[in-house]
């Protein structure tokens, strides 16, 4: 012990820059032995002192350092012995963690290998979308013909001025169509419900920057989901609205554009759009003319109705990854919904939630490229009492590739539900989508609510189901069989004597409407290292499961 304070003394001298006579060799033994004991938060060079008495300290208390040597060789021997079971568990844990925590590190080294960056342009497009493109920008709106999206009253729509600055003063501007026979006044709903040749045209006394001022009214309250102007050429503009012609909010700010869809789901009456010019166009005797070309303007309300999917052409990215993420930049808020699905090689799509999304947190932000095995559930049967000791082992050994591949999760009880607060609930397991037909009940997927016509998504889910929805018609560890017609279950019990029940939730028993459609239903998902242990057998490292009393069944659900 002596020995190791004596070089320790050393090390903080020469870090100190100090001399290793033996007057200061000595004075620093004596402060490391009467130093206090170190608090580990208030580590520092200036209490080296101190960490090394704590040390000291706390190896007497251990004792003979042989034995505590002894010991930590032993803890060596098995950690050695478990290895292959740790390895396991690194990689379906931490290992992929951590890759998946560099891949979602923008700060990351590698971000370039890992990255790919979807441009939005048009050559980008699959053929099966039917979203609308706009200067880099995806719009939730059908990309059909001008009339379509023009879906609001437009009979009492108008222009109901157009005004310009000239000098100190607002002059009225006009609306005009290129005609057969020139430049003419259209019809005041014309630019709202056809695609033409139309021009605003404004006369000034002034030379320098100006703006367009084109105010719109609708005629009425109405809801808007989408204001589009298109421009012949981009222009800067800005656009407000208002319900009560005074009290205007600006939807967009400044902004370049030329036929950009703006979003606003909301009532509005009153629109102003706002042109900035820079330059007048040309000069017409003595004034300035201000020109903006423009072939419709299109009001919607098709945002928030319909339905339009995007979806990309392939994306090479032809690298060896276990595991893919997006980000994206998008509106996807409480009033407007935005589903992403990907899809890898040949193999289905499958939904995913974009890295830095706070929505649908069901959704896992993540997909694995790398073969697994496919959906199964391993049953644990034949669990023997292990000699001496107040527990079972399983027979069926797991092979340790199942282990490696696929995320673990052991169950029992099946068709059983667990009561607890107000809810009883259930895990079901599904190779498949399913569907099934609440009615106007509630019933919880992974803690959050639906009714009607509820989607069970494959794999893995937890259901809740309020207590005063929830009844049980029968114990089927007492029966032989059941079949159910309608309203009326006939029942045979283990005796062959026939039972009738009658289900008063008909056709909305929730409890029997899982346990039919369901593939899988477990009482209660098991802990390991609390409800379950997994041990290594010795002659090919796969595995068995021990338990401190026999369960009736056990599921492994891989991964999906």
């Amino acid at each position: 012990m002596s020995k190791y304070i004596e070089q320790e003394a050393k090390r903080i001298l020469v870090k100190n820059g100090q001399s290793l006579s033996k007057i200061n060799l000595d004075n620093k033994v004596s402060e490391i032995l009467d130093s206090k004991l170190a608090e580990i938060v208030s580590l520092s060079e200036s209490t080296d002192n101190n960490v090394i008495n704590t040390s000291v300290k706390a190896l007497k208390d251990i004792g003979d350092i042989n034995a505590t040597i002894a010991k930590i060789e032993e803890v060596s021997d098995f950690i050695e012995k478990k290895f292959e079971l740790l390895n396991k568990k690194t990689r379906t844990s931490l290992y992929e963690k951590i890759k998946l925590a560099k891949i979602l590190n923008k700060y990351t080294s590698e971000e370039i290998l890992l990255s790919k960056n979807l441009p939005l342009i048009k050559t980008n497009f699959s053929v099966d979308s039917t979203t609308f493109f706009d200067e880099n920008k995806i719009i939730g709106l059908l990309e059909d013909s001008s009339a379509e999206l023009t879906t609001i009253d437009t009979s009492g729509i108008s222009i109901s001025s157009i005004e310009v600055n000239s000098g100190t003063r607002s002059v009225n501007g006009l609306l005009l169509e290129q005609g057969s026979s020139g430049w003419i006044v259209p019809e005041k709903d014309k630019i709202f419900k056809n695609t033409g040749n139309f021009k605003i045209k404004c006369y000034s006394e002034s030379s320098s920057k100006n703006l367009i001022t084109v105010n719109i009214d609708i005629g009425k309250v109405t809801e808007v989901s989408s204001f589009r102007p298109k421009f012949k050429q981009p222009e800067i503009i800005e656009i407000l609205t208002s319900i009560d012609n005074i009290e205007f909010k600006n939807e967009t700010g400044k902004i370049v554009s030329k036929n950009s869809q703006f979003i606003f789901n909301k009532n509005t009456r009153y629109i102003k759009v706002i042109i900035h010019k820079e330059l007048y166009s040309y000069k017409e005797n003595s004034r300035y003319v201000y020109e903006s070309l423009l072939e419709n303007i299109l009001i919607s309300n098709l945002t928030s109705n319909k339905e339009t999917v995007f979806e990309s052409k392939e994306i090479g990215i032809n690298l060896n990854l276990s595991k893919i993420s997006i980000d994206t930049l998008d509106n996807n808020n409480d009033e407007v919904n935005i589903d992403y699905f990907i899809k890898i090689n040949n193999k289905e799509y499958e939904q995913i939630r974009p890295s830095r999304s706070s929505k649908n947190i069901d959704v896992k932000t993540y997909i694995d490229t790398q073969m697994n095995i496919e959906n199964k559930l391993i049953k644990l049967e034949g669990f023997e009492k292990e000699e001496g000791e107040d527990s079972y082992i399983n027979e069926t050994e797991i092979p340790q590739g199942f282990m490696i591949s696929n995320n673990i999760e052991v169950f029992n009880d099946s068709y059983e539900w667990l009561y607890l607060e107000n809810k009883y609930s259930c895990y079901i397991f599904n190779y498949e989508d399913k569907e099934i037909d609440t009615g106007s009940k509630k019933i919880l997927v992974n803690g959050k609510e639906f009714s009607g016509i509820v989607k069970l998504k494959k794999g893995l889910n937890k259901i809740g189901v309020y207590k005063e929805d929830f009844i049980k018609l029968f114990n089927r560890k007492l029966i032989k069989k059941y079949e159910i017609n309608g309203n009326t279950i006939l029942i045979t019990l283990r005796d062959n004597s026939l039972e009738t029940v009658v289900d008063s939730m008909y056709p909305y028993n929730i409890k029997l409407l899982i346990e039919e459609n369901c593939d899988f239903v477990f009482k209660e998902k098991l802990k390991e290292d609390k409800d379950f242990w997994l041990i290594q057998t010795e002659e090919n490292n796969n595995l068995k499961v021990k338990i401190k009393e026999k369960r009736r069944l056990f599921g492994f659900p891989a991964k999906t």
